[in-house]
């Protein structure tokens, strides 16, 4: 039986069952893409699908020996000294199923998420509990309300997938450096070397921050969708909530698999706070305003999603 995805609307691939749920995994497949397959009456959200096909991932199973890869690497010394791993390298390693030492060194650390990055096994266990996480996380979201995503608004959604490209980029500088340090360690460094080293990396990390850029522009968008909301109504009122579903800011079905109450209920929310505004508030004000309470939380547009509204009154 083929499961036809669809993404924004537009059918993008036709898989086999077997098939969907290492998509979901690898990531090419995303929790708010929809679904169908023959005999259906209509399209569903794909996690509902992984989760009535039974197909969510169980429990890993345990193994009669503790593979290698779990264990980290022989200890060497680094011109960095006996400097702590960090956290993000200590999460990344985490995220492998593996029980970190005490302590253990920001080279060292290094050292072993390069072996774990290239070991097959390893980032299939990495990508199991992953979507195990995801699912376990989701059911409860659902529970509570908020989107398939994790999310209760676009600006949310988006706002993670900011931090995860900018978090990206600083790790191309990083390995980059670590890199260089190996080279002067091993006694083969070059200015040369360091040179294309850096350059590359920062080729790199450049790339990723104008695709969050991208995002950031986006997030603005959203926010401005909903302040011309609060000052539309009848026709014009509906031709903005169109162009909200083609733009990506809600999902545009009104049932239980869609923009259903909990969804119209915030919507309605947000576009009451912003019918205070006595006038459009610049794109720029509203940019400023997020890169602010972006740096005192990670979560507030879910915490409190009306936060921004008030924000930019204030400051009107």
């Amino acid at each position: 039986m083929l499961i036809h995805v669809a993404r924004a609307g537009v059918i993008i691939g036709k898989h086999e069952a077997s098939e969907v749920l290492s998509l979901f995994a690898s990531g090419e497949l995303k929790p708010t893409d929809h679904y169908w397959h023959e005999g259906m009456d209509g399209w569903g959200l794909l996690p509902e699908y992984l989760k009535r096909a039974k197909v969510a991932v169980s429990s890993v199973q345990e193994k009669p020996a503790t593979p290698s890869w779990m264990f980290p690497p022989k200890h060497k010394a680094s011109q960095y000294g006996e400097e702590p791993a960090s956290i993000k390298q200590r999460d990344l390693i985490a995220s492998f199923g593996i029980t970190l030492p005490h302590y253990i060194t920001k080279f060292d650390a290094s050292r072993w998420i390069d072996l774990l990055m290239v070991n097959d096994e390893a980032l299939k266990l990495k990508r199991e509990l992953e979507v195990k996480s995801l699912m376990e996380r989701q059911e409860k979201l659902w529970a509570d309300g908020y989107w398939a995503d994790g999310f209760r608004t676009r600006s949310g959604y988006l706002r993670a997938e900011k931090d995860s490209l900018m978090d990206a980029g600083e790790q191309f500088v990083t390995d980059a450096r670590i890199e260089i340090s190996e080279l002067k360690g091993a006694g083969k460094w070059t200015e040369a070397k360091e040179k294309k080293l850096m350059t590359k990396a920062l080729k790199e990390q450049e790339s990723l921050f104008d695709e969050a850029r991208v995002h950031q522009h986006r997030r603005v968008g959203y926010w401005r969708w909903i302040i011309r909301l609060s000052r539309s109504s009848g026709g014009l009122y509906e031709k903005l909530l169109d162009n909200g579903t083609s733009e990506g800011y809600r999902d545009g079905k009104e049932d239980e698999e869609g923009f259903g109450p909990t969804e119209w209920s915030l919507l309605e929310k947000l576009v009451q706070e912003a019918k205070s505004f006595k006038g459009e508030p610049e794109l720029v004000l509203i940019w400023d305003a997020l890169n602010e309470l972006d740096r005192g939380s990670k979560t507030w547009d879910d915490d409190d999603p009306g936060l921004l509204l008030r924000r930019i009154a204030k400051g009107k």
